[in-house]
């Protein structure tokens, strides 16, 4: 690794770090303050590892970092939690454990590596990662689970807005469209990781990529610390709505219209049969 990168990992781990704590403990924190929190200390791990592989003559290091080098198959899960959060009212459910099973999945491919014996960290350290069947297939299902949550990201954004449309008057519609231009951005990011792989490591795309993802999530993070509620639509909830609570999500101004409608229409009716009975 070359020197400057190894400079851009340590300030890189350390403000990921700072910013995680921010994110936790700033007054008015929201659930999307936890989720880019969470995300900036599983990143600021994953570049801290390669500067402990490097760097750190003591390999039982690796016991405790080593799965930070899969961290990535996390990423396409948080964003999607980010930008689901961020515009409904959604917490924390036990079903979303279920959006990290591409991490855990790496994980279990690469379960040897990651209780290896000391020679082999030692080993590993020395001559890098080879070219595995599990080292391709980790790659597959990083790259694999970005593009998913992409779509599925895209795909909420769509069907949000649809119904915020159909059942609110008073909420800001530039909301989903900086929110689209941010999952451009981070799917951007991503093509540069793969097309980096794909030339075998290109190191300036790999470290222009490096330097893109650090400045997009620390962006959000501080963004968030400072208007933590920005893109929030109240009365959105990001479950589907059924037919019969549709009325409930409209805002005041909305069934102020319909019964002023309704009143004009029995006072209408009530005058046509007062004049039909006198005739």
């Amino acid at each position: 690794m070359h020197i400057f990168q190894q400079y851009f990992h340590a300030i890189g781990s350390f403000n990921c770090l700072v910013l995680c704590f921010v994110l936790l403990f700033s007054k008015g924190s929201t659930y999307t303050n936890k989720v880019l929190a969470v995300w900036c200390f599983v990143l600021s791990m994953y570049m801290l590892t390669p500067l402990i592989l490097l760097n750190s003559e003591f390999a039982e290091l690796f016991y405790l970092f080593g799965w930070s080098l899969w961290a990535p198959a996390s990423f396409g899960a948080f964003m999607y939690l980010y930008v689901s959060s961020s515009v409904t009212e959604r917490q924390f459910s036990l079903k979303d454990i279920i959006l990290f099973i591409p991490l855990l999945i790496c994980l279990i491919i690469n379960i040897e590596l990651l209780t290896a014996s000391l020679v082999e960290i030692r080993d590993f350290k020395a001559l890098g990662a080879s070219q595995s069947g599990g080292r391709i297939l980790s790659l597959v299902i990083i790259y694999s689970q970005a593009l998913f949550f992409f779509l599925l990201s895209v795909r909420l954004l769509f069907s949000l807005r649809s119904r915020a449309v159909s059942n609110l008057t008073n909420f800001n519609p530039r909301i989903f469209n900086a929110l689209l231009l941010l999952l451009g951005l981070n799917f951007l990011i991503w093509i540069f990781e793969l097309v980096s792989n794909l030339l075998g490591g290109s190191f300036l795309l790999l470290y222009l990529s490096d330097i893109l993802f650090l400045l997009f999530v620390s962006a959000l993070a501080l963004f968030h610390w400072k208007v933590p509620a920005y893109f929030h639509i109240e009365h959105l909830d990001v479950e589907e709505v059924s037919s019969d609570t549709k009325s409930h999500l409209a805002d005041q101004e909305t069934r102020k219209a319909i019964l002023e409608e309704i009143l004009n229409f029995m006072q209408t009716k009530m005058i046509y049969e007062l004049v039909f009975t006198l005739s």
